[in-house]
């Protein structure tokens, strides 16, 4: 996944997340929403994220 761009990663894991929320694996959810704004940090870029989109 590290050959995608910034923006399609972020849908990938945004599409993963709620794939598990659907399942009902909310612990899941959360570990995905997490390793995404650690990868923005990692980016050094601010992202607006709306929390409800993460949210569970």
């Amino acid at each position: 996944m590290s050959c995608l761009s910034e923006g399609v990663r972020m849908l990938a894991a945004y599409a993963r997340a709620h794939q598990a929320y659907l399942r009902g694996d909310h612990g899941r959810v959360l570990g995905i929403a997490e390793g995404a704004l650690s990868m923005t940090r990692e980016l050094g870029r601010l992202w607006r994220i709306s929390m409800q989109s993460w949210s569970i």
